[in-house]
């Protein structure tokens, strides 16, 4: 399992993977993401961080945020791991590899919204 920032060769397998994932749908079951959007989070490096966890050549999981600089503090957006490789402590290696970079540049706080029925999700955050 490799964690890596996100590259532009990842963004149609992102964006399958946000757009398939029902956990992640909030605007009344309809597909909220799309390509353009998945690529100008990988490409803005100053105000996005998108990683992904890797396995083979496959995406496994990842964690999309946004920055804000001036303040030090990061907002997750998403944070989806493919259901077949749930389990395999994946959300917890992008969640402290995320923090790892956001302590080496300097950043003071993280947020994030949690659906109040997603346990595993809450479980992470509070850790």
């Amino acid at each position: 399992m490799k964690i890596n920032l996100a590259g532009l060769g990842d963004s149609k397998e992102i964006l399958e993977s946000l757009n398939n994932s029902k956990e992640l749908q909030t605007t009344y079951g309809e597909v909220d993401y799309d390509i353009n959007w998945v690529k100008s989070v990988i490409v803005n490096k100053k105000l996005c961080l998108c990683l992904v966890a890797k396995e083979k050549n496959e995406i496994a999981g990842t964690l999309i945020s946004y920055l804000f600089p001036i303040a030090k503090e990061s907002f997750t957006i998403d944070l989806i791991v493919k259901k077949k490789f749930r389990g395999k402590g994946i959300a917890i290696k992008l969640n402290k590899e995320y923090e790892k970079t956001l302590k080496k540049r300097g950043f003071n706080e993280i947020f994030s919204f949690v659906l109040t029925d997603n346990k595993k999700c809450k479980n992470l955050k509070q850790n």
